[in-house]
């Protein structure tokens, strides 16, 4: 299968895993999902493994909150004004009469 890929023939099954549990994560892939894929117990085992790679996520988790708390005022919207019921009449156009 390396071969036919042109990969190195050094790189090991167990390379492809990680590398692919890595594409995952840094891809926003969900760590339950991750988890599942690779046949590990529970996500705790995965984070244990894979941590490292998600450290990059902290920072933008962090510029996330900071750009919301630091970007433009959300308007708060005014409460609805109820718009009068339909009785059925329409306005009378002066030149109809």
């Amino acid at each position: 299968m390396l071969k036919k890929a042109a990969l190195p023939l050094k790189i090991r099954p167990h390379d492809m895993r990680h590398f692919m549990a890595t594409h995952w994560l840094t891809s926003g892939v969900p760590l339950k999902v991750v988890s599942a894929r690779l046949g590990h117990s529970d996500e705790a085992f995965t984070i244990r493994i894979y941590g490292h790679v998600l450290t990059g996520q902290q920072r933008t988790a962090v510029d996330a909150v900071d750009a919301r708390l630091t970007g433009p005022a959300i308007p708060i919207s005014s409460p609805r004004t109820l718009k009068p019921e339909y009785t059925g009449a329409y306005p009378s156009d002066s030149s109809d009469q």
